[in-house]
């Protein structure tokens, strides 16, 4: 079911479908597809440490 949520938020980025999928309210959609970590890695990404360098997270499954 976990996996399945995120495979499917990964291709669809559609909140509604997925809990519609699932069965599920939006919220728990959104626990489901483990959406905090990709937001996470991604919010990290944006923030500029250095003006000649930038880190970059790579998210490991």
């Amino acid at each position: 079911r976990h996996t399945f949520a995120t495979n499917f938020w990964k291709q669809t980025k559609d909140l509604k479908a997925l809990a519609q999928a699932l069965g599920t309210t939006e919220e728990i959609a959104l626990k489901y597809a483990k959406l905090v970590g990709d937001t996470v890695v991604d919010g990290i990404n944006k923030i500029e440490f250095f003006d000649d360098e930038k880190v970059v997270l790579k998210q490991v499954n």
